[in-house]
């Protein structure tokens, strides 16, 4: 097995190390690194804040987990910034303010529990490992604790130029904008260096994450902590990946629209199409597409613990950055955008000609059907197996 573990090549046995995450897919990770680390003799803990109505059952069913402590902290809390004089105010003064300055204090008394408890257990553990997201206690706890950054909006996928205040950084540091340049970050894992911002690479390390690697027992073991249902016949089974276009410029009825050329065209080829909403997305937005959906809130990276090949033939996302936790998804993949490019930055225009654009290639791609084989095919290229933008 290959060791993708977070931290030194030395094992430090009884070392404690705490992991916090606030997404289902975040949380996969870190129950993965927490079992690395457990196999070098070291102890961790895993905090998931995952916000409330967000979870599944079944996410914290872990009395089998014996690799890590886990413990689950539902909260409603989202990211606010309140300024230093305003976090002296008493509640009570909170009526004299506008509405919206009001609900942020509200919301700043109201998380003081989470936020005592979260530094309480950072200062407990030798090492902290952060998911950051856009997340109010993210960006509360890479203020007051040093920290090693994990992933999500550590490269250039997402810039915090909005969730971190500039005033958080060094002096010297006015044109940051990464999370990995804060004084309390010592490391950032990423498993795509090369997208690190120039300014974060002195502290960037490589990440790995294998899934297919783990012991049969383990991967059964996370496999039914996220029950995400997978196609029985692999070869007749297309996915499309969507992404949180709640949260760009992008009228709704221009994604919709894009996504049922995608399964007609999809149809026309024989393929049975599933669907897989973004967690802030509304499933039923989609319901006019017919299509067999997906559980939002399990990530598609629980399919690599499968370790049986890829689950669909055909794959499409407009962004690259959806498909890249699941290498083995599909036996090709057409996406639009670079993994660089969040879904904020995604401009109308730019999606109604990528849309134009990856539905072209796709359908490039299914003209090499070739049906003469056992069941649907994909003609592959020798020189490529993905179709990236």
């Amino acid at each position: 097995m290959s060791d993708a573990s977070v931290g030194d090549a030395r094992a430090d046995h009884g070392q404690d190390n705490l992991y916090v995450c606030y997404t289902a897919q975040n949380y996969l990770k870190a129950l993965y690194l927490a079992h690395q680390r457990f196999q070098r003799g070291e102890r961790s803990k895993i905090l998931a804040l995952i916000p409330r109505g967000a979870e599944e059952p079944s996410f914290f069913a872990t009395d089998a987990v014996h690799w890590a402590v886990i413990e689950h902290v539902p909260h409603d809390h989202h990211y606010v910034r309140i300024l230093a004089r305003d976090r002296a105010a008493p509640l009570r003064f909170a009526r004299l303010l506008g509405r919206k300055a009001r609900l942020k204090l509200q919301r700043w008394h109201s998380a003081r529990p989470e936020r005592e408890r979260l530094l309480a257990e950072a200062r407990r553990a030798t090492r902290v490992f952060l998911f950051l997201e856009r997340s109010y206690f993210s960006t509360f706890l890479l203020r007051h604790v040093r920290c090693e950054l994990v992933e999500e909006g550590c490269s250039t996928y997402v810039p915090f130029r909005r969730a971190v205040p500039a005033r958080w950084f060094a002096p010297s540091a006015d044109a940051m904008q990464h999370p990995g340049e804060h004084r309390n970050v010592a490391q950032v894992w990423l498993r795509r260096p090369e997208l690190a911002s120039p300014r974060v690479l002195p502290k960037v390390r490589k990440l790995e994450l294998d899934y297919s690697a783990l012991p049969i027992a383990t991967r059964a073991t996370l496999r039914s902590m996220f029950p995400l249902e997978a196609p029985a016949d692999s070869t007749r089974a297309a996915v499309i990946v969507s992404q949180a276009w709640c949260w760009s410029s992008i009228p709704a009825e221009h994604v919709l629209a894009c996504y049922a050329e995608v399964v007609a065209l999809l149809r026309r080829h024989g393929f049975t199409v599933w669907f897989k909403p973004h967690p802030a997305e509304d499933p039923s937005t989609y319901a006019p597409l017919g299509c067999r959906m997906l559980n939002r809130r399990i990530p598609l990276d629980v399919l690599e613990l499968d370790g049986g090949g890829v689950s669909f033939a055909c794959a499409f996302s407009m962004l690259a950055s959806s498909l890249e936790t699941a290498p083995h998804l599909a036996e090709r993949v057409v996406t639009v955008f670079d993994a660089r490019v969040p879904v904020e930055r995604v401009e109308p225009d730019a999606f109604d000609r990528g849309a134009q654009d990856g539905i072209a290639r796709l359908a490039a791609l299914l003209i090499e059907w070739n049906p003469t084989t056992n069941g649907p095919r994909l003609a592959l290229n020798a020189a490529t197996n993905r179709d990236d933008a």
